[in-house]
């Protein structure tokens, strides 16, 4: 399985559509077996989901994204785990361990509104009750 994450330096970045950097890691059985950093200045939304199909990408771990680029990643059967915050490597761990939850890693000022309508509808995609951090 293949993981990327939005990063701007040793955090989430806070809004995939202008991330820059990518940090992409495989797993097998739940354990990191490789990592590294790529660019993600692809342009358009439509090149940024074909370049996460590209690269092989499972899962996109972001900080906010629009609800176009995330309706076009997951055209691309790539699920998006969006309005996560904090250290890239302390997502990894969490993600890692399977204990990746909305509480522990929410941004800041997203607990209602548009983004919690927004998650239960991107839960509902995926098949899960509204919350899609209960990997």
């Amino acid at each position: 399985m293949k993981l990327a994450i939005t990063a701007w330096e040793d955090r989430v970045s806070p809004l995939c559509d202008a991330a820059r950097s990518l940090l992409i890691v495989s797993f097998e059985n739940r354990q990191m077996v490789k990592e590294g950093f790529v660019s993600f200045e692809a342009g358009t939304p439509l090149l940024q989901a074909s370049m996460l199909a590209d690269l092989g990408v499972d899962v996109l771990i972001c900080g906010a994204i629009t609800e176009s680029l995330s309706m076009l990643i997951e055209r691309y059967t790539i699920q998006v785990i969006p309005f996560v915050s904090g250290r890239v490597d302390h997502i990894l761990d969490a993600f890692s361990k399977g204990t990746l939850r909305q509480k522990d890693f929410r941004m800041p000022g997203c607990g209602s509104g548009r983004q919690r309508n927004f998650r239960r509808q991107l839960g509902r995609r995926h098949g899960r009750s509204g919350n899609i951090f209960n990997l």
